[in-house]
């Protein structure tokens, strides 16, 4: 009864949740239900599995949460309220989960971002690695690195910018060890190029490399990545961002629905991502991929397509090809080092010890992957990074909410790659959204129709700005008062050339708006009477085969 009556229908929803994990238990779960009263041995347990009271919006405080508990092992939901509706079951499944398996594994995060954060700068530890530090004991890794620790069960690297031969080495040889990873690169990472120092009237310098590639690696295992330009699809672009083709917002035409790790996920968000494509797949190894552009892509160079969207629509031409966001690797990897660790540079000079070198890797060397129980290591890759941040993970509103099924995919990923799989499912139940990709499809082709004539009349439009400015400067280059009357005439000319260019503009820009909002028309009046027209035909056959059984009889 202390409960405000607006969050009694959840309370109600989560006991109904709470019966069928009952039920499904087999009673191995047991559900009790306490109402903590002030200085009583309950207040004191819920405060000490972590529960306090909650304050409500009218100012009544109640105990709402929930402990999980088995033998010495306690879980705790301390706050419901800030858990969404969607993600509630995967917390509470999850807290099963750890009380029940209390063991952590070892994941190596292995960044050039500053994924802990900066307690000096008061930035916090970024949302994947919060997430991560739930479920697993988590250890950083510098990308110069040149051994992975023998006790790390599972290794996530997220934008290793500036990473050496040797810190390639290091991967490449945990993944020989029969390891699993997860490796995320960027040609272009938001997070770090926002970080970067900049001087007024300068390019940004310093700092980490928005740029990340693990170019020894993908050339072992036949894959191409372009490292230096990101990729913009024109029908999956997002019309959050200005339906810049850039940001493209993936449905499920785009993802993998088949395969575990994103059978649920029905919408993704990436920004300025990259792509990989194969070359000539290694022997040994099998591919699969989780998430694909359009064949309605190109490459483009990421800061002028952020600045400037109109033109990347405008100079638009279809690569024919999708490329991968994400895909897993499974298989016979063999070493992209296969003479060994790469030489540090000038560590050693005597000619003898450089052929022995060569002739012999150095001890305890993997050229192949090891198995264990005939099972060989699988690689994640994805080929961006910012997909982890807030800014494009989480909703804009709620924080505490997701936006599309970002976090999720990466999660699941990892759950997967460290071999628990019972969350997944779970975890993705997140709300969903359908891109209207047939609506793009109808803009896109109306604008095809006029952009080389939009191209003509732009370009036309900037050689008479060019040309006016030159009629009104004087010999000496500054700003004339005075025309002469064949300068008058010849700019009265060009404003009204340019007057009719923007007039022809505007014409065409109508012209595509009225076919497009034709044609959705033809569309939604087809859905409108076509369902009718279903249904009688529906009767109609169910009434002849009456009739005919009736006749048979």
């Amino acid at each position: 009864e202390k409960i405000p009556s607006v969050f009694l229908n959840r309370v109600r929803d989560i006991e109904n949740l709470l019966r069928e994990y009952k039920r499904e238990g087999g009673g191995n779960i047991k559900v009790q239900k306490i109402d903590p009263q002030p200085d009583t041995e309950e207040e004191y347990n819920a405060q000490l599995a972590g529960i306090a009271r909650t304050q409500f919006s009218d100012r009544s405080e109640a105990y709402y949460g929930i402990a999980v508990s088995c033998l010495d092992q306690t879980q705790a939901l301390p706050a419901i309220a800030g858990i969404s509706d969607e993600q509630f079951e995967y917390h509470l499944t999850r807290a099963i989960s750890q009380v029940y398996n209390p063991k952590k594994k070892k994941i190596g995060l292995m960044s050039a971002l500053p994924m802990t954060g900066n307690p000096m700068a008061r930035q916090q530890a970024s949302i994947f690695y919060q997430q991560l530090e739930q479920d697993y004991e988590v250890e950083m890794i510098e990308v110069t690195a040149s051994k992975i620790a023998d006790d790390v069960d599972l290794l996530v690297v997220v934008h290793p910018a500036g990473i050496t031969e040797e810190g390639q080495y290091a991967i490449d040889q945990f993944i020989m060890s029969g390891k699993n990873a997860v490796l995320m690169v960027d040609p272009f990472s938001i997070e770090a190029a926002s970080q970067q120092p900049q001087f007024p009237g300068q390019p940004p310098m310093g700092g980490v490399d928005p740029s990340s590639n693990l170019e020894s690696l993908f050339n072992s295992w036949g894959l191409a990545y372009n490292a230096t330009e990101a990729i913009a699809d024109i029908r999956y672009r997002a019309p959050e961002f200005g339906d810049n083709p850039v940001a493209l917002k993936l449905n499920a035409d785009a993802i993998n629905t088949d395969d575990v790790v994103s059978e649920d996920l029905t919408s993704l968000l990436f920004v300025l991502t990259g792509g990989f494509t194969e070359k000539k797949l290694a022997d040994g190894l099998e591919m699969e991929v989780l998430a694909e552009t359009s064949e309605s892509n190109q490459y483009v160079e990421p800061r002028s397509a952020m600045e400037n969207p109109d033109k990347v629509r405008a100079d638009f031409k279809a690569s024919g090809t999708k490329k991968m966001l994400a895909l897993r690797l499974s298989g016979k990897f063999k070493s992209a080092f296969p003479d060994g660790a790469p030489k540090g540079g000038d560590d050693d000079d005597d000619e003898d010890a450089d052929e022995k070198k060569e002739d012999k890797p150095a001890e305890g060397h993997l050229k192949e992957a090891a198995t264990a129980s005939a099972v060989y290591p699988t690689v994640y890759l994805f080929a961006d990074t910012d997909f982890l941040s807030p800014q494009f993970a989480l909703d804009r509103r709620m924080r505490s909410a997701l936006a599309n099924h970002n976090l999720p995919f990466a999660l699941n990923v990892v759950e997967q790659a460290s071999g628990d799989r019972a969350l997944i499912s779970i975890r993705s139940r997140a709300s969903s959204e359908r891109p209207f990709t047939k609506i793009n499809e109808i803009e896109d082709a109306a604008q095809a129709e006029i952009v080389d004539r939009m191209n003509q009349l732009n370009s036309r439009i900037s050689e008479i700005g060019q040309q006016t400015m030159t009629l009104k400067q004087g010999e000496d280059g500054n700003l004339t008062l005075v025309m002469t009357d064949e300068d008058r005439g010849r700019y009265e000319k060009l404003k009204k050339e340019e007057q009719d260019a923007r007039r022809e503009i505007r014409d065409l820009r109508i012209q595509a708006k009225r076919e497009v909002t034709s044609q959705l028309n033809a569309i939604k009046w087809r859905n409108i009477l076509g369902m009718p027209f279903v249904i009688v035909v529906i009767g109609g056959v169910v009434s002849l085969l009456r009739k005919v059984k009736t006749g048979a009889k």
